[in-house]
Parts: structure tokens; C-alpha cells; sequence
């Protein structure tokens, strides 16, 4: 389960967009995310989701996005696997990348947010 990796959008108090990526297992700890970014945040809703990523919530694929002013985080618990599955732009796909790769493919900064 923790494999299949769950990309969430966060808009920051501070009006910036952060996807932040991590173990299908894991849950988000919003203190963490303040303490990774300096900003306190929200989860995006679907609307604001789907405007700013081109995905559904479920299927938000975190490669691709090099267009938007989105930061891509990468939380710890995926570097616990050697493949990760993230959503590949619906919520029934995934690509089997290592993390350093999809660190590689996104610019994605390793972060502890979990």
C-alpha cells in the first residue's frame, strides 16, 4: 500500500501551490508542512486542483508540471521503497519509479512532512 504513492495539492497561506508526494500509507502532518515551507497550508480543493494541475484529485500526476508554479515535495517515507507508483493522470494508473528518479523528472525536494 505504501508503495502507491498519493500526491496531494496544498495551497500555502503564503498563495503559493505545493504538491506534496508520499507513501499511499502515510498521513500528512500539517505542522511538518509549515516547518518544510515557512507557510501554513490547506489542502487544495477539487476545483483548485484540477485549475492548477490539469488532474482530478485521485489522479494528480506529479511530473509534467514544469509549466505551473508548483513546488513538488517529496516526503521521506518514499525513499523507503526502491519503486513508488505515482498517479500517472488518472486514478487508475501509476508508473513504477524509483524516488530518485521521480526526484530527478520533477526537481522535487525531499522533505520530512509526514
Amino acid at each position: 500500500m505504501g508503495q502507491i504513492a498519493k500526491s496531494i495539492l496544498f495551497k500555502g497561506k503564503d498563495d503559493k501551490y505545493r504538491l506534496v508526494v508520499a507513501a499511499g500509507d502515510k498521513k500528512i502532518n500539517s505542522g511538518a508542512l509549515k516547518r518544510a515551507t515557512g507557510a501554513k497550508h490547506r489542502m487544495a480543493n477539487a476545483r483548485e486542483t484540477e485549475e492548477t494541475t490539469g488532474f482530478l484529485p485521485g489522479g494528480v500526476c506529479p511530473f509534467g508540471l514544469e509549466d505551473t508554479p508548483i513546488a513538488i515535495l517529496l516526503d521521506v517515507s518514499l525513499y523507503e521503497y526502491g519503486t513508488v507508483y505515482p498517479a500517472a493522470g488518472t486514478d487508475a494508473t501509476g508508473v513504477p519509479l524509483s524516488p530518485d528518479y521521480l526526484q530527478q523528472i520533477t526537481d522535487g525536494v525531499k522533505v520530512e512532512v509526514t
